[in-house]
Parts: structure tokens; C-alpha cells; sequence
């Protein structure tokens, strides 16, 4: 770790002292009772000192565009009903964008990236470790019940736990990206994707493995390109590890009881019911241009329909409109060969684009939309940091 930047050596700079908060903000992910508090305070302190450091501010018109709409719309419908979540949804996407940014342009160094984000996911994973680690004490290798109780009475949801282990999922890209080239980058990376991939088969959660899945193959796919049998060989081996460590740790056969029980009461095939949740939600999309929040309770399991839902038409055409011009900087980063941080950044946006098509981001854990705009800013920061030594036809114009 000798070459982390000067941003987290340097803990008395304001940049070393804004990261520190973050962290520590980040650390409180799986504790929703005060979460909401500490990431408003950090928000309220961090952004004007982002807002100066930052040299295009313009780029951060488009969400603070959104975050007003969705925000003032949520409020005169009813949708949200913490006040401090609406003023987090006014202040932390902005916030979080500019933070990525300034993580890029304070980093000396691939490996200051590197670690800052690595360090955001184990302390947004960190106590949520914790809690799966005592509740197999409590419930064995497998909950059954889905169901995590903690020491002060609370109950978390195994979705929105699954939904925050998904990041420690995402390293995965990160071990195949660097293998054992760098050897605590290797062992951090793989422990975290372990611990979170063990996380949600404890709770037995589909959406995870698929997220995994999906990780591990555009990872390799990243890596080895039209290397075909190499990526057939790795894919196989992943394989053959996860099966034997959950053998030798006694869960294998639980968990595919498990497993095929939650099938029978709703098919993967129509993801969860997630599908005919979908199509009712574009029904009331059509129905109701304001929102529908205070006429139709449920979720739509998916971030952009759920700001619609709570909404309307407006905020959720704002939000797309910048999801898909991210994305295209995805895909610049993705035709970007041979560079082992751009494989993790990409495999982690990857995996956040997943869960947030399948879950209620924004109503369970709004953080994690918020930590899919701080990554924007760091890959678009990134981006910028090195397309003058790509030379590829059509990059810039694609991303500029």
C-alpha cells in the first residue's frame, strides 16, 4: 500500500479530511437509524469545498437538475417521508458525483483509485460482514427466515442487505482484473468478494449470484478479450472454487434447498415476480405523468421506475438521459485494453447497473444511488485523465 495518493496519506489536507468523513459516513451503510443523519452531515460539509476544487462544474447541472425534481415532486406527493432523506436526496448525488471526481484529480496514482475504492466498499460492507457473521451463530450457515435481527430490536431486510453486499461482489473484476500481480490488492479484493458472496447465499438471494455471474464474466471478458479458452478455463475454476469452499464449509446442499424452495414460491424466470411488478409499473408510468406513490403501494423494483413512481415523467426522463450518457463512458472505459483499474471500475459499474434494474434503491438504500454517481465521477474523471493516449476511432466521439 506504499503507493496510495497523497489524498489518504495526507490526512490533514482537506481532500485527506473529506475522505476521512466519507468513510466513516460509509461505515454507517447497515445502521439506516443514523445513516441518514451522518450522510447529510457529510454532504453539508463536503460540498462546497467539492464545488470549489472543481474546475467543470457544469457537469454536475444534470443531477443537481434531478435531485430538485425528484426531491420537490416526492414531497408534494408524499413519497418520502423522512424529511432528512429528502434533503440527502437534494444534496448527496451532486455531492457524491463531485467526490469521484475529486478522488481521480487528487490521486498521483492508478493505485490511489484504486484503494480509495476499495476502502468505500469494505466500510460500506463492513458491519454488514458483522451482522451476517453473528447471525450464522444465531441461524446457521443458511437463513431460511431472511430475516436479520440486530442487537437494538431492529430487522434488516435481506434484499436491501444483498443489494449492499453487491459491492463487495463487484471486487471480484477487481482479483481477476489484477490477479497476483499485486499481492494485498489480491487478498483484500478476494476476501471482500468472498464475505459478500457468502452474505447472500446465507440469505438466500438470487439477484446476488446473478450479479456475480454477470461480474465474472464481463471481468473476463475485459481481460481476455478474443481469448476464448482462457476465459472458458478461468470461468470454469471460479467455479470449481466457490463449490468447494461451500462444500468444506458445510452449506452446499442447505443452500441449494434453500434455493429451489424460494424457486417453487416465485420463478427466477420472472425474476421474483419482478417482471409482472415491471409491466405494472409502466401500466401506472402511462396513467399517472406525476407519480403514483399515493395511489398504488408497492415498489417497481427498479431505480428509474421507482422515480417514476414516486415522481413522475419528469425526474424519471432526467435520470435516464443520464444514466445512458454514463454509461457511454462505460463502454469508452470497456474499448480502453490492458488497463487492470479500468476492468474493476467497469465490472463495479456493471454490478451497480444490475442491482439498481433490480431492486428499490432509492426507498431502501438511497446511498447506493449515490455511490452509482460518485463512480460516474470517477470514471468520467478517469476517462478525461487518459483518452489522449487512446487513439481509438470513435472514442471521443462517443464520450465527448
Amino acid at each position: 500500500m506504499q503507493n496510495i495518493s497523497p489524498t489518504v496519506r495526507n490526512i490533514f489536507s482537506i481532500p485527506g479530511i473529506r475522505l476521512a468523513l466519507f468513510l466513516a459516513t460509509q461505515l454507517t451503510l447497515s445502521l439506516p437509524d443514523i445513516h441518514v443523519y451522518v450522510k447529510v452531515g457529510f454532504c453539508l460539509f463536503a460540498l462546497a469545498s467539492l464545488i470549489a476544487e472543481n474546475p467543470n462544474v457544469k457537469n454536475i447541472l444534470p443531477l443537481l437538475t434531478f435531485s430538485a425534481t425528484f426531491a420537490a415532486i416526492s414531497y408534494v406527493n408524499g413519497a418520502i417521508h423522512s424529511n432528512f432523506e429528502l434533503l440527502g436526496m437534494l444534496l448527496c448525488p451532486p455531492t457524491y458525483y463531485l467526490m469521484g471526481c475529486s478522488v481521480v484529480r487528487t490521486s498521483q496514482s492508478d493505485d490511489g483509485i484504486l484503494w480509495v475504492i476499495l476502502l468505500t466498499i469494505i466500510t460500506s460492507n463492513l458491519i454488514l460482514w458483522e451482522n451476517i457473521i453473528a447471525d450464522v451463530s444465531e441461524n446457521g450457515m443458511v437463513n431460511v427466515s431472511r430475516i436479520i435481527a440486530t442487537d437494538d430490536g431492529s430487522v434488516l431486510s435481506a434484499t436491501l442487505q444483498s443489494m449492499t453486499a453487491s459491492l463487495g461482489i463487484a471486487c471480484v473484476a477487481c482479483t481477476i482484473s489484477y490477479g497476483v500481480r499485486k499481492k494485498t490488492v489480491f487478498i483484500v479484493s478476494i476476501l471482500a468478494a468472498a464475505l459478500s458472496l457468502f452474505c447472500v447465499i446465507h440469505l438466500v438471494t438470487r439477484t446476488g449470484l446473478i450479479v456475480f455471474a454477470v461480474v465474472v464474466f464481463v471481468a473476463l471478458m475485459y481481460n481476455y478479450r478474443e481469448q476464448w479458452w482462457n476465459i472458458l478455463l478461468a470461468a470454469a475454476f471460479v467455479a470449481v472454487v466457490f463449490v468447494l469452499v461451500a462444500q468444506l464449509c458445510g452449506f452446499y446442499f442447505d443452500a441449494l434447498d434453500a434455493y429451489a424452495e424460494r424457486n417453487e414460491d416465485s420463478s427466477i424466470a420472472s425474476g421474483g415476480l419482478r417482471t409482472i411488478i415491471w409491466k405494472n409499473a409502466l401500466n401506472d408510468f402511462l396513467t399517472h405523468p406525476f407519480g403514483w406513490s399515493n395511489k398504488v403501494s408497492y415498489y417497481a423494483h427498479n431505480l428509474w421506475l421507482d422515480v417514476a413512481r414516486c415522481a413522475g415523467m419528469l425526474p424519471f426522463f432526467i435520470l435516464v438521459a443520464i444514466s445512458v450518457r454514463n454509461y457511454q463512458f462505460t463502454y469508452c472505459l470497456f474499448k480502453m485494453e490492458g488497463n487492470p483499474l479500468v476492468g474493476f471500475i467497469v465490472g463495479l459499474n456493471v454490478c451497480m447497473f444490475l442491482s439498481a434494474f433490480m431492486e428499490p434503491v432509492l426507498e431502501g438504500v438511497s446511498t447506493y444511488f449515490y455511490l452509482m454517481c460518485m463512480m460516474w465521477g470517477i470514471q468520467r474523471t478517469y476517462y478525461e485523465r487518459i483518452e489522449d493516449e487512446y487513439d481509438e476511432e470513435g472514442n471521443d466521439e462517443d464520450c465527448e
